[in-house]
């Protein structure tokens, strides 16, 4: 009889410890939630946006610029950000630009815009906002019309692989009070793969990178490496003189992915085009990221350049692997183009 009295008694003991041990099903941090892709609403006092059909409340969120500290009035309508939640809170916005700097020239017959010495193409689809934070944007031809040579914008876009040249997605009006507002400053800012490197200079495109001290370049700096570069343009010289050079992630998108937080077991939903695309190993990079695509949905057919929709979970051992549940590619890709990554 004791025996029988006591058995019921140590299994649900055991039960209950098991529990305790047990890993949610989600990973480590079942609770993290990851999501990127382009703004596609955002309340008019900046306090929630919605990204993948998901809203989010911003409420004290961190918000970075291209990796620098930033504020909500940041953000607009179109364009790329990764958001990080916590517990159902948002604790990170990061907001990625291609370029920031003064409006030099307008090409309506090639449909081409100069940012800081940079050609930036754009398509039928791009928004134009030429009045700043009140995310009253217009599309192509119209909004290129309310453009003024000289203003200082904001690009948001891609470089297309063929072309080489930057595709803007968006181009933001930005004046000065509102850069101070946005907690955000009026440095020229240019990304792209370096070209004729010589001692302390290079080019991004037809502009002229002068790095020299205090200025350091990244040690083992190349021809053809990805980087930002960040500083005062002249117009007459096309020359940037840079306070700042660092690398960034061709497939990644953001520079500062290493001082991304780790989201061991995150789950996440990314949308962006992919690179280094292994069919052998099944696995490609998109957004810093390596995606294990192995035990993945996959619908439609993977290639270098696709844009895809990635639903899976950071690894709990190696915070920049991602294992993929669901892989899309999105319909009408070509894989290349206007596109939100690199």
């Amino acid at each position: 009889m004791k025996q029988n009295f006591w058995m019921p008694a140590l299994a649900l003991l055991s039960t209950f410890m098991a529990g305790c041990n047990t890993v949610p099903a989600g990973g480590v941090n079942a609770s993290v939630q990851m999501v990127s892709g382009t703004v596609t609403a955002l309340s008019a006092d900046r306090s929630s946006l919605t990204v993948q059909g998901q809203n989010f409340s911003l409420g004290s969120a961190n918000v970075r610029v291209n990796g620098r500290s930033a504020n909500a009035r940041a953000i607009s309508v179109g364009q790329r950000v990764r958001v990080i939640a916590r517990e159902g809170k948002v604790s990170d916005v990061e907001v990625s630009l291609e370029l920031k700097g003064v409006l030099g020239a307008v090409d309506t017959t090639a449909m081409t815009i100069t940012v800081a010495g940079v050609t930036v193409k754009y398509s039928a689809t791009t928004r134009f906002d030429a009045s700043g934070d009140s995310d009253d944007s217009a599309l192509s031809g119209a909004g290129v019309a309310a453009l003024t040579i000289g203003v200082f914008v904001e690009v948001t876009g891609s470089s297309d692989p063929v072309s080489k040249l930057i595709v803007a997605t968006k181009v933001e009006v930005k004046t000065p009070g509102e850069l101070g507002e946005d907690g955000m400053d009026n440095e020229h800012e240019l990304k792209g793969a370096v070209k004729a490197l010589s001692g302390t200079s290079f080019k991004l495109g037809e502009t002229m990178v002068d790095c020299t001290a205090p200025c350091t370049l990244p040690v083992g700096l190349k021809d053809g490496d990805f980087v930002e570069a960040e500083g005062a343009f002249d117009a007459a010289t096309k020359t940037l003189t840079a306070k700042k050079v660092k690398l960034e992630d061709r497939d990644g998108e953001d520079g500062d992915g290493d001082n991304r937080p780790a989201l061991p077991g995150a789950s996440v939903t990314l949308e962006s085009r992919l690179g280094m695309f292994d069919a052998t190993a099944k696995t490609f990079k998109l957004e810093g990221y390596v995606v294990d695509y192995g035990a993945a949905t996959l619908t439609g057919t993977l290639k270098d350049r696709a844009r895809v929709k990635v639903v899976g979970v950071v690894d709990a051992l190696n915070v920049k692997l991602v294992k993929a549940s669901a892989v899309t590619v999105l319909p009408g890709d070509s894989g290349s183009g206007d596109d939100d990554s690199k």
